[in-house]
């Protein structure tokens, strides 16, 4: 993200792996600077997408609303 806390900055990212998700192309990510999660996403064919990004002083996307809660 330019001019942000981020710009230049090393992400750990993980990735899950699912068949059923691998057979229509997703694969969800975590991505987190230092210990603090900044961004909750997944690769869709070629396009990312984000349910949640902050560049650790604001809250960029937030949809986490989006996400089942404990296997609902």
């Amino acid at each position: 993200i330019k001019n942000s806390p981020l710009e230049h900055k090393i992400l750990n990212t993980f990735t899950y792996y699912n068949d059923e998700l691998h057979e229509i192309s997703i694969y969800p990510f975590l991505c987190y600077l230092d210990k603090e999660l900044v961004a909750i996403g997944y690769l869709d064919n070629f396009d990312l997408d984000f349910i949640f990004l902050n560049d650790t002083h604001q809250i960029i996307i937030d949809e986490r609303y989006l996400l089942q809660k404990g296997g609902e």
